[in-house]
């Protein structure tokens, strides 16, 4: 009995021990590699991912040199140098299949670029700095925020048409972005959070904090 009971607590032993070498095992392995890019000399200012495509997924980065740059996603080998804005850039964006970006600059402009073939596709002319820019889901609609206090909402399939306007923030926000699938937009500056409606549902704001 008593060898029946030295066996049956070894095999618990070992169990235990596979198990614990198990969870070593799968927290190494999900263990974060960090990744350090090089290339610029002027400050970093934003970056981006887009979704997971069939090659992976990609980063989009702004400097103050105002030439963005875009790499792989998961190794930061670099891709391309994103070139046409004449001074800053502050923000950078892909959509979510990596197949377009779009660049928000202090020469008062924001540019959508075709991300595979790094040709700009089109120039939206602003009358301040712009800066953040952030596509719909769909890539159909870019919204862009200046130092106007004015959210723009831009039609991509009609460039040439006057974009939706919504007030927001008293003071120079520092990001924005599309919410609650494309319903919301949420935006921030150095003091508060704002959730607010769209035009296309409701311009209201929706909560402040």
């Amino acid at each position: 009995a008593q060898g029946a009971a030295a066996e049956e607590r070894k095999e618990n032993d070992n169990t235990q021990l596979a198990s614990l070498v198990a969870g070593v095992t799968a927290t190494m392995a999900m263990r974060q590699t960090l990744l350090t890019y090089f290339g610029h000399t002027w400050p970093m200012v934003d970056l981006a991912f887009s979704g997971i495509t069939t090659y992976g997924y990609f980063l989009t980065s702004a400097y103050k040199d105002g030439k963005p740059m875009l790499r792989q996603g998961d190794t930061g080998d670099w891709i391309g140098t994103i070139l046409g804005h004449k001074d800053a850039v502050w923000n950078a964006t892909l959509n979510k299949d990596a197949t377009k970006a779009a660049t928000a600059a202090a020469d008062f402009t924001a540019k959508v670029w075709d991300a595979v073939l790094g040709d700009e596709l089109m120039t939206l002319v602003h009358k301040y700095i712009v800066k953040t820019v952030y596509f719909m889901q769909d890539s159909n609609y870019l919204l862009t925020r200046g130092q106007n206090k004015l959210f723009c909402i831009y039609d991509l399939n009609k460039p040439e048409a006057e974009p939706e306007e919504i007030s927001d923030h008293s003071s120079d926000i520092k990001k924005a972005l599309w919410y609650s699938e494309d319903k919301q937009i949420l935006s921030s500056d150095d003091k508060t959070v704002k959730t607010l409606g769209s035009c296309y549902y409701d311009r209201s704001e929706i909560s402040k904090f």
